[in-house]
C-alpha cells in the first residue's frame, strides 16, 4: 500500500513536469528562432494559448488514465483484493462458531449440556456484528455439539 502512496503521486507528477519542460523548450526555441523586431511575427498569442491549453488538457487526461490504468492493473489480476471483506467476514464467523463448540461440548462434559440460544450460554463470548442469530444443540458428552449460525447477509452455516 505504501508503494501505491509514492508511486501514484510520482506517475501525476511526472506528466506534469514533461509538459513543464516541453513548454519551456517551445519558448526558449520560439525566442531564438524570431527575436524582437523579426519581419515574421510567428504564432498569434491566442493560438499559443490555445496550444498551451490543449497541451495541458492532454497532460491532465493521460495523468488520470495512467492512474486509472494502474489501479486496473492490480484490482483485475487480484480478485481477492475484492473480497477481503467477505472472506474476512467468513472467518470471523466459522472461528466464533468453534468457540461457542468448544465451550459447548466442555460443558457437556462437565455434566451440564447446553441447547439453545449462543447468547444464554454461560462461558460464550458476545455475538460479533456480522451474527444475526446463533443455536448450539448438545445432546449429551458422548456427542459433538451442533453449531448453527445466520449471518447479517442472511447465510446460514453450521457446523456439526
Amino acid at each position: 500500500m505504501i508503494f501505491l502512496l509514492v508511486l501514484l503521486p510520482v506517475l501525476i507528477f511526472l506528466p506534469m513536469l514533461a509538459f513543464l519542460i516541453m513548454h519551456v523548450q517551445y519558448l526558449l526555441t520560439y525566442r531564438r528562432r524570431f527575436p524582437a523586431g523579426a519581419p515574421f511575427a510567428g504564432l498569434g498569442n491566442n493560438l499559443k494559448w490555445g496550444l498551451i491549453g490543449g497541451h495541458l488538457a492532454l497532460s491532465v487526461i493521460g495523468a488520470v488514465l495512467m492512474v486509472i490504468f494502474f489501479m486496473q492493473s492490480l484490482l483485475i489480476p487480484f480478485p481477492s483484493l475484492l473480497d477481503a471483506r467477505t472472506l474476512a467476514q467468513k472467518t470471523a464467523v466459522t472461528s466464533y462458531m468453534r468457540v461457542i463448540r468448544t465451550a459447548a461440548f466442555a460443558d457437556a462434559l462437565s455434566n451440564h449440556p447446553y441447547s439453545g440460544s449462543c447468547a444464554g450460554m454461560p462461558d460464550a463470548p458476545s455475538l460479533p456484528d456480522t451474527i444475526r442469530s446463533c443455536e448450539v444443540r448438545t445432546i449429551n458428552a458422548v456427542d459433538v455439539p451442533h453449531v448453527s449460525v445466520t449471518t447479517t447477509q442472511g447465510k446460514t452455516l453450521t457446523l456439526p
